[in-house]
């Protein structure tokens, strides 16, 4: 966007500039006069400039709830190099997220786009593996289960026995690091649920498909508010959402993304943003 608007301002403005130098009266063409002909002409393309990114600035601005939506999914926008202060995507370029939403997703239509969306934002994706491994190994401490303990899960997860065990493995890495910022066994007691994975995933896939042309905004607002209003109703914090999210990213895809103490310090968008609806200040 920035650099849109800067290439935009320049052609606009130069070309302003150089109408004004013609209307103004005839200067004299020593070095004086160059100097106020490049002046006129950079504060026209400065004020250009100016205009352009407030106007740019206020057709993509967002409401305070919609940036807390978009915090559900910040993590993964954040790997990708994206803001959660904006709806619109703008450090990847169109070619490039129709190339992930290709590769990692299998998203090519708007029909693919809005399933997939869909299934995240109810957690029908990964939330059933990884929580069925969560409750029953690793709430448990068994990071090494034998025959005996994967017979303790549903026949169909049990079976993917490698998947299980790479999981696990990253999982226990995930649980020492989260306990070094400050969590708790009875913390990770009170989760439930590792939906928070397929929830957080939903802005992602919303925004880079929206950003695509796969799907409208309006769509890709649906599923985001959805998938923000049922992880409300699944967990009782930021803390406890963000911890479910990292763990079920590692039981489902063996990949731990580490989040670092400051997430919560008092100058954070987590620590600033109620976690709740009803907790927004009227």
């Amino acid at each position: 966007m920035v650099a849109k608007i800067v290439i935009r301002s320049i052609l606009i403005g130069g070309v302003i500039g150089f109408l004004l130098v013609g209307f103004l009266p005839h200067i004299e063409s020593d070095a004086a006069g160059y100097f106020i002909e490049i002046a006129i002409i950079a504060s026209t393309v400065a004020l250009v400039m100016y205009f352009d990114f407030k106007r740019m600035q206020k057709k993509y601005s967002i409401t305070e709830e919609q940036k807390r939506y978009m915090l559900f999914g910040g993590l993964l926008l954040a790997i990708n190099n994206e803001t959660n202060q904006t709806f619109r995507v703008v450090n990847t370029s169109k070619g490039k997220a129709r190339a992930l939403l290709r590769d990692w997703w299998g998203i090519t239509t708007s029909t693919s786009a809005i399933d997939t969306a869909g299934d995240l934002s109810k957690a029908q994706m990964h939330t059933g593996f990884a929580d069925d491994v969560y409750n029953n190994l690793v709430i448990k401490d068994i990071f090494n289960p034998t025959h005996e303990d994967l017979q303790k899960l549903r026949p169909e997860n049990a079976a993917q026995v490698d998947r299980i065990r790479h999981g696990l493995f990253t999982c226990s890495q995930a649980v020492q690091s989260l306990k070094r910022i400050g969590y708790t066994e009875s913390d990770f007691a009170e989760i439930k649920t590792l939906a928070a994975w397929d929830y957080g995933r939903t802005t992602f896939v919303a925004r880079f498909s929206a950003h695509s042309k796969i799907m409208t905004a309006t769509d890709a607002w649906i599923f985001i508010q959805k998938a923000a209003e049922n992880a409300e109703a699944a967990y009782d914090s930021w803390k406890q959402y963000l911890a479910a999210y990292v763990l079920g990213r590692c039981i489902a895809y063996g990949e731990f993304l580490p989040i670092g103490a400051n997430v919560f310090n008092q100058d954070s968008a987590y620590s600033r943003t109620p976690f709740k609806y009803r907790d927004i200040p009227k």
